[in-house]
This record gives structure tokens, C-alpha cells and sequence, in this order.
């Protein structure tokens, strides 16, 4: 008698789609415009190789010239420069036993395969994180495009201001959206500083400060002195792209392991970096050891051309200590040896 199983129900194609639409409606990075899907690396994720050369085309420049009929008009070109970007290829499997299921009673495959794209979100929003901390551990991007990088004190609106001339003269891309954590958030109310704005009546609030949409996430952190950091962002500053490949979702029946078990294996190719940078292959000697680099935050990335592409301003500066709260916007405390070791004698 055959027996249906969730490897019987699940179609690839249809779940991939599923798993990209709920990455879409949860993100609150791609709903704020921040993580966009971009075309240029979108459509070449899939191809060989592990980098992607992103085309830059400089801006239209030099000095006029006399026009008249004794003379030849001459062209001028444009200026084009490349950066590049480092594709990574991720993987996550979840498995389940067939008699866990049955003697717990909990349908654990289908809340796998549900959670997948909320999964996928919340590694999007942390991988942007220590993209954002890679870059500016670059000193010319951190100098250029960096305010009171340690050297920070309490947060001050006029100290934000200043933050913001770092994108110099541009008219196009100007800073729109500013991604703090819990504990800024607190700074900001506690002096007076974020407007809300009611859409409608069935939409969400949108917070603003000083003209740019406030979006909280506590990935950035905040250590116990109250040092911490605010990120601003101009519209399309960050290059990003997903893609399945071929058999990047699988479920995988196994009727001897484990008394039978079931694993679902998803896979993808990813890519993001800050508009205007280009990898920097100096800080490590593999792909693999490149991608634990940008996690680890090291400089892992360096300016492209001119540096006021690079849509992206870091603040760094203080809160006071009572928004910092450990174990929920920050690191929990460890617990001293003298008070364990005090703890183990009373119990004895």
C-alpha cells in the first residue's frame, strides 16, 4: 500500500516561489526599499564561476569647446570603471524522524517547510548587517563615508547632520531611510525626535526622524557603554540577488535512517554588497575564507571608483545606558566564576 508523504506533496518550482514571496512580505528591508532584487546580478547568479563583474559607467565631464566652421566637432567617451561582487552559496537542511512526529503529535515537516522563507529573511537582514560592518571596517570607506567611528558620544541631531554631508554634493541618491536598533529607537524618543505618520487607517505607522523613514533591527549591536551605530541609505545602495539553481530544493525520504525520517534541503546562490565598493580578494585566499571575512567583519570590501556612489552612511555615537537592555537588544551578561562558585557552596 502506498503511503503518501510530504516528498509526495511538495512541487520545487511552486515552493522556491513560495519561499520568495514570503522573503518579500516579511523583510522589512525589502518592504523599506533597502534589499532589492538587482538585475544585473539576478540574471548572471547562475552562471560559472564564484564573482560577478558589475559595470560602472562614469558621468558625462570635461571642459566645452568653441564651435565654429573652421574646426572639427570632437567626441568625447565616457569614463567606465567595474566593480565586483563575490556570489555565495548557501544551504540549509531541516529533518524530521517519521516516529517523533507520530509520538509527539507535532507536524514538524509542515512547519518547516512553512518557516523556510521567514528563515531566509531573517539571514538576509543579518548578512546585510555584516555587510554594512565589512565595508566600513575599510578605512577609506570608513573615513569618506563614516562619522565618529571611535570616537562616539551621545547621540545628537547636530552630529546627524554632519553624518550626512558625507555624501557630499550629490543631488541623486539622497539618503532616505536610516536602520537603528531598539536601543536608538529609545534614545530618539526619549528626546523628542521621531514623528509618526499614519498612511491609513488599516496601515502600519511610519516613524521618521529628520526627514528619513526609521526602520529598527536589533542585528546592529549595542555594547554595554551604550556604544552603537545608525546606518542611512540612499535609494538602490545596495547591490542584492537570490536565485535556486537546479535541485535547489529537494526532499529527501530516507526509510532506513533513523526508522525513516524526511529532509528538506533548500538551496541558493546569493550575492550583496554596497553599491560603489568591489571586493577586496586580499583578505583571504578562498571563497570560503571570503565569506567568513565579511562575517567576522573584516574589510572584505574596498571603494570602486568615486566614493560618493556608495549610497550608504554609518553614524556611530552613544544611548544612554538605560535603553540597554541584556539578553534582549544586547549581549547577555555572562555570569561571574566568584558568584557561581558562592552559588555552588550555599548549596552544599
Amino acid at each position: 500500500m502506498a503511503v503518501t508523504t510530504f516528498s509526495n506533496l511538495i512541487e520545487p518550482r511552486v515552493f522556491a516561489q513560495y519561499v520568495q514571496e514570503m522573503s518579500t512580505k516579511t523583510s522589512r528591508f525589502v518592504q523599506a526599499g533597502i534589499l532589492a532584487n538587482d538585475p544585473v546580478l539576478g540574471n548572471r547568479l547562475l552562471d560559472g564561476g564564484r564573482m560577478v563583474d558589475i559595470p560602472l559607467i562614469g558621468d558625462l565631464g570635461g571642459e566645452t569647446n568653441e564651435w565654429n566652421d573652421k574646426q572639427d566637432i570632437t567626441a568625447q567617451s565616457l569614463s567606465t570603471n567595474s566593480a565586483q561582487a563575490m556570489k555565495m552559496y548557501e544551504y540549509q537542511a531541516y529533518a524530521a524522524t517519521d516516529w517523533g512526529q507520530l509520538a509527539t503529535g507535532a507536524p514538524v515537516i509542515k512547519q518547516i517547510a512553512e518557516r523556510f522563507g521567514a528563515y531566509w529573511v531573517r539571514k538576509n537582514e543579518s548578512w546585510l548587517i555584516s555587510v554594512l560592518n565589512s565595508a566600513f571596517a575599510n578605512a577609506d570607506i570608513a573615513e569618506t563615508k563614516g562619522y565618529k567611528i571611535g570616537a562616539e558620544t551621545l547621540f545628537s541631531p547636530a552630529d546627524m547632520i554632519a553624518a550626512t554631508v558625507r555624501m557630499g554634493d550629490v543631488a541623486d541618491p539622497t539618503l532616505q531611510k536610516i536602520v537603528v536598533n531598539s536601543a536608538t529607537l529609545g534614545e530618539l524618543r526619549k528626546q523628542n525626535l521621531i514623528a509618526t505618520e499614519q498612511p491609513s487607517e488599516a496601515g502600519m505607522v511610519i516613524r521618521m526622524y529628520n526627514g528619513l523613514n526609521v526602520i529598527v533591527d536589533d542585528e546592529i549591536p549595542v555594547d554595554a557603554t551604550g556604544k552603537t551605530s545608525a546606518f542611512m541609505f540612499a535609494p538602490s545602495s545596495v547591490y542584492f540577488a537570490t536565485a535556486t539553481p537546479a535541485n535547489g530544493i529537494v526532499v529527501n525520504r530516507d526509510e532506513l535512517k533513523n526508522g525513516g525520517s524526511e529532509t528538506i534541503i533548500n538551496k541558493r546562490v546569493m550575492a550583496m554588497q554596497l553599491a560603489g565598493t568591489s571586493v577586496d580578494l586580499s583578505v583571504a585566499q578562498s571563497a570560503d575564507e571570503y565569506r567568513q571575512a565579511v562575517l567576522d567583519g573584516k574589510a572584505a570590501y574596498k571603494i570602486a571608483s568615486d566614493p560618493r556612489q556608495i549610497g550608504v552612511v554609518k553614524y556611530a555615537f552613544k544611548v544612554s545606558p538605560e535603553f540597554i537592555v541584556a539578553g534582549i537588544n544586547s549581549p547577555k551578561k555572562a555570569a561571574s566564576t566568584a558568584s557561581t562558585k558562592t552559588t555552588s557552596g550555599s548549596a552544599k
